[in-house]
């Protein structure tokens, strides 16, 4: 019996190379995962556990292809019916199943074998790996979302793009909640992202082709100032005229006042017998003091005026210089259109 199963797992290797429905091709011998040439020898070989020990181990080596990856599940569900493993097998087969739904054993595997993927197919119903790629209005960023992932193999995601000097550029990212979000590089291209393992094995690749809207402005009769921000109100020219009038108000009241003593020294000296020496001193000194601060008024309320002259000139040809102007514009179609800009 063992030698029966030996000899239907030999007929089986006989279909690998065309396995999966056609749609594996080997990766060129000098670039295929060493890991995997191993896998592929002891599968050849009938040698069933070195076969496990190899697809774990090219498993757990990460940078697998997709191609490569099925590969893998396939050989080892395989593997698994021919060492009477039936239920690890279509556990194998699923995950093959998720990442190609399409997926075929070839024409001379045993009926055992092909059995048990027809198992974990119907098992499945319909279910796969499923993601969305998209790119932003302004083709800044492109998202990976999630669409379906049936055993939560999907952990990363990772953009790769041509580099400045042809080498390939790669970034990579955690998933969160499903998304990705990658900062997509500068002028227009083609990028590829792509679902990665725990391990950083490729489950599934899109390519993704964008371009960057135009926004060429040809023509201009004259470029337009940015818009300003509110200038501080200490350069506002009312500010300071305000003060100015406050100043001014107050040497007013303060010389009215000044007067007022100063009439009344002048009845005291008119009737010097009816009062003292010192209500006339007091008299005095109250009518120079007020006229002192009356002169210290008059003069802060010019001050202030030279000032609020100042800010109103630099305000009024501030505003000259932002007249509004008429610009010729054409968009990256053809379309031409004239438009207005400036501050009111």
């Amino acid at each position: 019996m063992a030698r029966c199963e030996r000899n239907l797992w030999l007929v089986g290797i006989a279909g690998l190379v065309t396995s999966l429905g056609g749609a594996v091709v080997h990766a060129d011998s000098a670039t295929e995962s060493a890991a995997l040439t191993e896998v592929r020898a002891a599968a050849e070989g009938a040698q069933f556990p070195k076969a496990l020990t190899a697809i774990d181990a090219a498993i757990a080596s990460g940078g697998l292809a997709p191609t490569e990856l099925y590969e893998c599940y396939r050989l080892q569900g395989e593997a698994l019916v021919a060492l009477g493993k039936a239920a690890a097998a279509r556990e194998a087969f699923t995950k093959l199943l998720i990442l190609n739904p399409e997926a075929e054993l070839g024409e001379f595997v045993s009926p055992k074998i092909s059995g048990e993927l027809t198992t974990a197919r119907q098992n499945l119903d319909g279910l796969s790996l499923r993601a969305e790629a998209t790119v932003d209005a302004k083709a800044a960023r492109v998202s990976l979302q999630l669409v379906a992932d049936p055993q939560s193999m999907a952990k990363h995601a990772e953009l790769a793009y041509a580099g400045s000097e042809g080498q390939i550029a790669r970034v990579r990212s955690e998933l969160a909640s499903g998304k990705a979000v990658f900062d997509l590089p500068g002028a227009s291209n083609t990028v590829e992202v792509s679902l990665l393992d725990s391990h950083g094995n490729r489950l599934a690749t899109y390519s993704v082709s964008y371009q960057p809207p135009p926004s060429a402005v040809v023509g201009e009769v004259a470029a337009p100032r940015t818009q300003a921000e509110p200038p501080p109100l200490w350069s506002r020219w009312w500010v300071w005229a305000a003060g100015g009038a406050t100043m001014a108000v107050v040497g007013v009241r303060f010389g009215v006042a000044s007067q007022n003593a100063q009439s009344d020294l002048d009845l005291v000296l008119e009737t010097p017998q009816d009062h003292f020496f010192s209500e006339a001193e007091a008299l005095e000194d109250t009518a120079r003091q007020r006229a002192r601060w009356a002169n210290v008024s008059f003069a802060g309320a010019c001050g202030l005026a030279a000032a609020s002259a100042y800010f109103y000139w630099r305000e009024s040809s501030g505003k000259s210089e932002r007249q509004p102007v008429l610009v010729p514009t054409t968009d990256g179609a053809g379309t031409s259109s004239i438009q207005l800009r400036g501050t009111f």
